[in-house]
């Protein structure tokens, strides 16, 4: 029986999401570099599906333990996507050399808490990794196609693909599964995405499969992973991910993007007061009344919806 351990994600009003800053002729078929295929014995598909985004990344092998028994709110098996993409941000991954071996709940829990400190401080290098939600296809082969990493959750329905090496993935089951997207191909006329899973090689195709697009949307729990920000990376490759905006958020760290949408609301007649960076009561007050002109919720938050009101305008 193959293990298995993604909860999928609730949706928070304050993830980030991707934007396609230009259009971008993307070929035919496209896929990225994938390494050896990992085995997992564990519920760590999560962290297994991070850790192949992060040796993309970094060229270093990592493990699992840090992550599987510190990026997480429960202690039960298996992990919450977006909980275990904050944590790669806020503490980094360990490197495997520091980090050997895979544990299990409670096992890792209690590995963590007796090694934390150590292990934060090999990780340290490796913290800073940005996520946000793609919601469509575009979303995502745009983000690949730039060379981010993509991390999606899977409805498992039945355990292996077929011959062709197409798995659907249609309900949940046995539950979900974590695995990482690397890119697209044309199967019988048909276009799929290319998936590297994380039960060895002689799982599938060498390990990896084909899966529909409309399953890989299927759960609507897929993170962009930028390891490391780079501004002019992404304006060179047309992708960002692009911060959820809210009270209390202002400019900084390479981010103009409270001014320049305070400077959008003024010049749409949303009145915000001074473009000064700083996301209070007054810009608040107007992206609310931008929201409530455009039948959105009202929620003075500024997200994905309320974005693509501004792109179009």
């Amino acid at each position: 029986m193959y293990k298995i351990g993604a909860i999928p994600s609730p949706p928070d009003p304050r993830d980030y999401s991707v934007r396609t800053l230009l259009p971008v002729a993307l070929p035919k078929t496209f896929k990225q570099h994938i390494g050896k295929n990992y085995d997992q014995e564990h519920g760590t598909c999560v962290a297994q599906t991070l850790r192949n985004i992060m040796r993309e990344a970094y060229g270093i092998e990592f493990g699992t333990n840090f992550l599987y028994g510190g990026g997480r709110s429960h202690q039960m098996e298996g992990m919450i996507p977006a909980e275990a993409a904050k944590f790669l941000n806020t503490y980094g991954i360990a490197p495997y050399k520091n980090d050997r071996g895979e544990r299990e709940v409670m096992d890792v829990i209690y590995y963590y808490r007796q090694n934390r400190v150590a292990l934060e401080k090999v990780a340290a290098p490796f913290k800073g990794a940005i996520y946000g939600r793609a919601y469509t296809v575009n979303d995502i082969k745009s983000a690949l196609y730039a060379g981010y990493g993509v991390a999606a959750c899977f409805a498992i329905s039945q355990w292996n693909p077929n011959s062709k090496g197409i798995w659907p993935c249609t309900q949940s089951t046995y539950g979900c599964h974590e695995m990482r997207v690397f890119g697209w191909d044309v199967i019988n006329g048909t276009e799929y995405a290319c998936v590297q899973n994380s039960w060895g090689s002689r799982w599938g195709k060498k390990g990896e499969c084909y899966i529909s697009w409309e399953d890989v949307l299927r759960v609507g729990d897929i993170l962009v992973i930028q390891p490391v920000r780079d501004k002019e990376q992404e304006i060179q490759n047309g992708v960002e991910i692009r911060r959820t905006l809210r009270k209390g958020m202002r400019d900084e760290d390479g981010y103009t993007d409270v001014s320049q949408l305070q400077n959008w609301l003024n010049a749409h007649n949303y009145d915000c007061g001074a473009a000064d960076g700083i996301f209070g009561s007054k810009t608040r007050n107007a992206v609310k009344a931008l929201q409530r002109d455009n039948t959105l919720d009202d929620d003075g938050i500024v997200g994905p919806k309320t974005w693509r009101i501004i792109d179009g305008n």
